[in-house]
């Protein structure tokens, strides 16, 4: 797979207990409230186990100010090393290329530019270097997400 840098990824297949175990530490960490694991997991479970680029925006008007905040605010916090996750870390470790981002807009997937960092939304992505690549996903119904169970 040919990146726009022309770099080439080693594409690592996590195994199914990896995910599980990656899953747990989302769940488990202290860094981000309910809402934001979940949807965190929601958009890891469409990477086909860390090999698919997915993307990711959500809508205030459609998710709610408060809640939107909260999944990059809490993205950010499992990424910082002021954080307790370090989840680039643990992704390091699996030896998986696959990074969590976010910031603040939306993706525009139809536009002349990939994104618009004016909207009134947030966004996040797994991606192996640069998130102009990736599949862009509707947001799913928040009855969806909600319904995900996190393991403790």
């Amino acid at each position: 797979m040919s990146l726009p840098d022309q770099r080439e990824v080693q594409l690592v297949r996590l195994l199914p207990l990896q995910m599980k175990e990656l899953e747990l530490i989302i769940a488990r960490s202290r860094d981000a409230k309910l809402f934001a694991k979940r949807v965190i997991v929601w958009l890891l479970r469409q990477t086909k186990q860390c090999t698919r680029p997915v993307g990711l925006s959500l809508l205030s008007g459609e998710c709610g100010e408060q809640r939107v905040r909260d999944v990059q605010d809490g993205v950010h916090d499992m990424l910082s090393s002021h954080g307790s996750t370090h989840l680039t870390r643990i992704l390091e470790g699996m030896k998986t290329p696959m990074r969590l981002g976010h910031c603040q807009g939306q993706f525009t997937p139809n536009g002349d530019e990939w994104f618009d960092h004016s909207a009134p939304a947030r966004s996040i992505w797994f991606s192996f270097d640069d998130p102009s690549n990736i599949a862009f996903l509707p947001t799913p119904p928040l009855c969806e997400i909600e319904a995900i169970t996190l393991s403790r």
